[in-house]
């Protein structure tokens, strides 16, 4: 159920007037196409999605994507229907098609008594003048019908003849048939020759003397064209336009030094940014550098090496003393001796501390 009404919510998302005429089976959709109203009429089986739903296209039209035979829609995605094709996508795929190549309208044959022929829906449903009365099993007839076929009273329609209403007045064959408004000669001669556009009234003001000189001569012809009125309305738009063209020109060629001044700003900034993001870099690349060689394992590593060249320092010094050739008195001995022992063992700690993870 919820494909089911998926489906059909995504026919309102056309927005083209969707009508419900049965819940959950049956839905129409009315478009303007050519100066008519052409009408989807869509039935939804019991199995939809699962089964392609049937569409009619009405009034009757000539298309390749309507059957002529039974008027239904027939594009490819109803041809290749999957549950994964929606209606709206098949709407819209009729109308594209539509567009490219609008349908032809076909006059349909008139059924019996001249009303329309039932062989395919009519938009909204069509409703009979004179319905039966419920309950009544007769079908439709007529007025007179019945009693045509059957010649006896009780043959005639269920409902009865239409009440008979008095006209006030003359009897139809005493009236007096309104008579048109007389037409001069010219005015005949135009209307039979052609109908005059509202926009060229002013042809009806010449008679055919004038307008077959017109016709004739080039320079009658264009001093007639250009009196047109709605020549000169054009002539008088046109002129506005090249006015206000012309002004805005020279109100955008005023504002081109302002424009070079901004561009110049422009691309100074954009150096200036191009530097800015030099320096950037290189600050980021040194910080990197420098967050990798401080770290705490390197800091360690850093400590120990110091620790060790301390005490390299102190036992040199210490070498040196006891060797009688380089002649070191003992109070230099022993405050050099001191201050280096002193850093030996003052970076040892520091180096036990970092390893027992009491300086992070």
């Amino acid at each position: 159920m919820d494909l089911r009404r998926k489906q059909i919510d995504s026919l309102r998302e056309l927005q083209l007037g969707m009508v419900e005429k049965t819940p959950n089976e049956s839905y129409e959709l009315y478009v303007p196409m050519g100066g008519q109203r052409l009408a989807f009429t869509i039935f939804l089986s019991a199995d939809f999605p699962n089964t392609p739903p049937i569409i009619y296209v009405t009034p009757k039209v000539s298309h390749p994507i309507v059957d002529d035979r039974d008027n239904t829609l027939n594009v490819p995605s109803l041809r290749n229907w999957r549950v994964q094709v929606t209606l709206k996508s098949v709407i819209s795929e009729a109308l594209t098609e539509f567009s490219r190549r609008p349908p032809v309208f076909v006059m349909q044959p008139p059924g019996p008594f001249g009303m329309p022929s039932s062989k395919f829906p009519q938009p909204g449903g069509y409703q009979p003048a004179f319905p039966p009365s419920q309950g009544s099993s007769q079908p439709f007839m007529p007025y007179g019908a019945g009693a045509a076929g059957g010649g006896g009273g009780g043959g005639g329609h269920p409902l009865g003849p239409p009440p008979f209403r008095p006209v006030s007045g003359p009897p139809p064959s005493q009236q007096q048939p309104q008579q048109p408004p007389a037409q001069s000669a010219q005015q005949q001669l135009i209307g039979t020759l052609f109908v005059v556009p509202e926009q060229l009234r002013e042809v009806e003001s010449l008679s055919p003397a004038d307008l077959k000189k017109t016709i004739d001569d080039p320079a009658e012809f264009m001093t007639f064209f250009e009196n047109l009125q709605i020549v000169k309305d054009f002539n008088t738009k046109e002129q506005d336009l090249k006015t206000r063209n012309v002004a805005l020109a020279q109100e955008n060629l005023s504002k081109e030094r302002d424009l070079q001044q901004l561009r110049d700003k422009l691309v100074a900034a954009h150096e200036k940014l191009a530097q800015l993001r030099t320096e950037y870099d290189a600050k980021i690349a040194l910080m990197h550098e420098i967050s990798q060689r401080f770290t705490p394992p390197a800091i360690s590593m850093s400590l120990k090496i110091a620790v060790q060249e301390a005490e390299e320092t102190a036992n040199r010094t210490l070498a040196t003393f006891m060797d009688a050739k380089n002649g070191m008195d003992a109070d230099t001995f022993v405050k050099q001796f001191t201050a280096e022992r002193k850093l030996h063992h003052a970076r040892r700690i520091k180096e036990e501390q970092m390893s027992a993870g009491q300086l992070y």
